[in-house]
């Protein structure tokens, strides 16, 4: 019985790294639709806050996220509310309206020929974990030109804004970027297009919070006669998926299969002695 003894000891004793199940890590405002501060924009005080359909209010950023560097003249930073269906017909910004929810962060720059880049930062409760891979999903949106229907935002169009300035996501641990993504998707005018980056520690986790940042490029537009460039991000969400050592069941049970066996192999046996 030797062996069998070695096989129930290897089945009790297995064991295989397997994932932990995915979590989301809190962002604060992640799909931009917290009321916008209409004493720190050129959002009218009426709307308190909720920017109304085909308006674009721009100034701070938006709650929960920071600008990473100051922003020059022309570049601007906000919400945009693109109208849908019969709500304002001129506004063709995005057709089938944002991705989650109804509002989505904007940086415009009002000189089509770019200029050197900027974003937004939000700097998370969380810290990193050892062995866990981090998964960082972002919507991208490339705006199509249109005119507002609300005041003071119709006296600015129409909008000539065809084209796409590029854009960066970062994932940071610390303050080091640990992962990126520099213009894989290109979406069309008017639409959006998702995007995911990944990182996974090591047995030892980096030192520090996880930071996003959602950055343009701010790249010039070969199209004649714009207004500027502008892109949109939209639905940032980030998970966390661990690994641990669990054991492995099926070998225990193939363990006791392989003991009984042999119990049954000896009652059996040609020879053998058994009572009444």
């Amino acid at each position: 019985m030797g062996v069998i003894k070695h096989f129930c000891l290897l089945g009790l004793l297995g064991s295989f790294t397997a994932a932990v199940a995915a979590l989301d890590i809190p962002i604060v405002n992640p799909s931009f639709e917290a009321p916008y501060d209409e004493t720190l924009s050129n959002l009218p005080a009426q709307f308190n806050g909720v920017v109304p359909p085909s308006a674009f209010p721009v100034g701070q950023p938006p709650i929960g996220w920071e600008l990473i560097a100051p922003i020059s003249a022309p570049a601007n930073v906000g919400i945009l509310h693109p109208a849908t269906g019969s709500e304002c017909p001129t506004d063709q910004y995005f057709p089938s309206g944002a991705p989650d929810g109804e509002t989505m962060l904007l940086m415009f720059h009002g000189d089509p020929n770019g200029g050197p880049e900027y974003g937004v930062r939000q700097l998370l409760d969380a810290t990193a974990s050892a062995s866990t891979t981090y998964t960082l999903n972002v919507q991208i949106g490339n705006i199509g030109s249109g005119t507002s229907c609300v005041q003071p935002f119709q006296g600015f169009g129409p909008f000539f804004i065809d084209g796409f300035p590029g854009y960066r996501v970062q994932l940071l641990i610390g303050g080091v970027v640990v992962a990126e993504d520099t213009n894989t998707v290109s979406p069309g005018e008017g639409e959006f297009l998702p995007t995911s980056l990944t990182y996974t520690t090591g047995p030892t986790a980096p030192p520090g919070n996880l930071e996003i940042r959602l950055i343009t490029r701010n790249e010039g537009t070969a199209v004649p006669m714009q207004n500027g460039i502008e892109v949109d991000f939209d639905a940032v969400s980030l998970r966390a998926a661990g690994q641990r050592r669990v054991p492995v069941p099926g070998l225990a049970i193939l363990g006791l299969m392989l003991a009984g066996l042999g119990t049954l192999v000896g009652l059996f046996r040609p020879n053998a002695r058994r009572s009444p």
